[in-house]
């Protein structure tokens, strides 16, 4: 916020080819900080709230095709 020079935001990007294999994993992103509210006993928090959201992943990939020839008779 340009009018209150006390707050800032932070931004981070996540460069990672996802693939057929990450279809419908979830993918979470955890922000730590002493203003936010503890929630719950995280020993990676070290006393800092925290927020997150989490998703479930929803990769595009192409189809698979595969050929299956019907059996040859002799």
């Amino acid at each position: 916020d340009e009018e209150n020079p006390r707050t800032w935001k932070a931004v981070s990007f996540l460069n990672y080819t996802f693939t057929e294999v990450d279809n419908r994993k979830q993918l979470q992103c955890v922000a730590y900080h002493s203003s936010y509210v503890k929630t719950a006993q995280k020993p990676e928090a070290d006393q800092l709230g925290h927020r997150d959201v989490t998703i479930t992943l929803d990769v595009m990939f192409p189809p698979r095709i595969t050929r299956v020839d019907p059996p040859t008779t002799a």
